[in-house]
């Protein structure tokens, strides 16, 4: 009887103890998807804020950077020198002291054959002084009256640049275009982290900047051949190949988009990869570019 009785109780400790492990394992699994979906959630909500701060700082910049050109368009002293230009004048040197004011990089007029006649680097080894620039196509739409800006590497620096464009008039008539240059390090956050990577993307989605140097000059998707030849014809970023980045693996959870990319990085023996895992937000900038945010 003792012994029914020692059995019975046995198997009720087994199946309490049986329940009770499979409830902790339930709360153990619900609280585990309840911590990473919140997780997700702040990191979500991390990347809104982060985004929006920087876009906002981005279209500041963009809009500064554009009155420029245009404010040195309309100077009665350049405009002189463009409708008469002569040998000995200070121009030059005016440039110089307008581009160090407004903490540019190159500032230069070109004529309306694209010949560039003056330039803050004329006492450079890679002046652009008597360097034509016709082919580009922020020259292009400003001898056409439509003010430009442009993202490429120089055609004469080698240097990547901001370029922003403005006719020169005189009436109606447009005798030269005014060109400002600005160095794209000005676009990088100042409080970045090394747990998030800013990259802007230009029109046809290349990367001409990033917190993460070897982004830059890759694609977001692969871009068409007539795309791509239409770039290298403009010779916008010299003899890059704008490769693709290498996105292994696109998912959605909850409505939000996560990337795996292959990493790779030299040791001492090899190069190797490693796969890392973001979530990535963009938004789009006043000026069409779009604005990316990864986060590990």
């Amino acid at each position: 009887m003792n012994r029914h009785i020692n059995i019975r109780s046995y198997m009720n400790l087994s199946y309490f103890l049986a329940f009770i492990s499979i409830t902790t394992i339930i709360s153990l699994v619900l609280t585990v998807m309840w911590t990473k979906e919140k997780i997700i959630n702040d990191i979500h909500k991390y990347a809104l804020e982060r985004l929006d701060i920087y876009n906002s700082y981005l279209s500041s910049k963009i809009s500064n950077y554009a009155t420029y050109p245009k404010i040195l368009s309309e100077i009665p002293y350049v405009i002189k020198y463009v409708k008469h230009p002569v040998e000995g004048n200070n121009i030059n040197e005016y440039l110089l002291r307008f581009n160090e004011s407004i903490g540019a990089s190159v500032t230069y007029i070109m004529n309306k054959h694209g010949t560039t006649i003056a330039s803050s680097n004329y006492n450079s080894p890679t002046s652009f002084v008597g360097q034509n620039y016709s082919f580009r196509e922020y020259f292009k739409k400003a001898i056409k009256g439509i003010p430009d800006n442009y993202i490429a590497i120089g055609a004469t620096s080698k240097l990547p640049g901001y370029y922003i464009s403005y006719p020169i008039k005189v009436g109606k008539e447009i005798i030269a275009v005014a060109t400002v240059k600005y160095n794209l390090e000005l676009f990088t956050p100042q409080d970045s982290n090394n747990k998030e990577i800013f990259i802007i993307v230009d029109n046809n989605n290349i990367i001409f900047h990033s917190t993460y140097e070897s982004y830059e000059y890759h694609t977001i998707y692969p871009l068409p051949v007539h795309t791509l030849q239409k770039i290298k014809d403009s010779k916008q970023y010299a003899n890059k190949p704008l490769l693709p980045l290498s996105i292994i693996k696109k998912s959605q959870i909850n409505g939000l988009t996560f990337i795996t990319i292959g990493h790779s990085y030299q040791s001492k023996i090899k190069k190797e990869y490693a796969d890392v895992d973001y979530l990535i937000e963009n938004m789009q900038t006043e000026n069409g570019w779009h604005v990316y945010l990864l986060v590990e």
